[in-house]
């Protein structure tokens, strides 16, 4: 929506009717330009948004190529709205770049990273935890999910795309072909008896 201006209106338009509810809006720069957020953000103020999320690529850009933080100043310093930072934050230090840069930044949002290591923001962890993280997770979905096996394993392969990226390749590899929980709990097992957090 963000290269259609008149719909993002329309939309806020018939938003601001529901009296009872706030809004916060995640968003990146533009779908096919930088510079389309700068149509967007005058029509905020219909909404008197919370605060807004921005991930300073363009739509189409998906998670590819590099953040573009000098259009994100642009913005930042046209923004009376609190602003939280989002896109390729990967360490505590970023972090920290961000917070010295622009310390008006009301915080920063963390995805794909967290779900990679998501010991990142601790202060020490050990493989252990990490099992343990795992086999919590692979544990309630084997509770709540009512698909059978299918579902379980649809589940936890789609986790290993972003978790443990610096695991055993040929193992994380195996997990994506296996087609039986036994298999998987044994490919699993393999990975964190032989993963050292690097």
């Amino acid at each position: 929506m963000l290269a259609h201006p008149a719909l993002c209106e329309e939309l806020f338009v018939v938003l601001s009717k529901i009296e009872e509810v706030r809004y916060s809006i995640k968003m990146r720069l533009g779908y096919d330009s930088f510079h389309q957020w700068q149509d967007i953000l005058p029509l905020m103020d219909i909404i008197s948004p919370l605060e807004i999320v921005v991930h300073p690529r363009m739509g189409k850009q998906m998670y590819r190529g590099e953040v573009n933080t000098d259009e994100f100043s642009i913005l930042y310093e046209a923004c009376h709205y609190p602003i939280i930072y989002n896109g390729d934050i990967t360490s505590t230090s970023q972090i920290e770049r961000l917070q010295h840069r622009y310390p008006q930044l009301s915080g920063v949002m963390v995805g794909r990273a967290l779900l990679a290591k998501p010991y990142l923001f601790c202060n020490f962890v050990d493989s252990a935890d990490l099992e343990r993280f795992h086999t919590l997770l692979y544990s309630q979905y084997r509770r709540s999910l009512t698909g059978g096996e299918h579902q379980i394993l649809t589940k936890m392969k789609s986790l290993w795309e972003y978790f443990l990226p610096d695991a055993d390749k040929k193992l994380r590899k195996a997990i994506k072909k296996c087609n039986s929980i036994p298999h998987y709990e044994q490919i699993v097992a393999q990975i964190f008896k032989n993963y050292t957090i690097m």
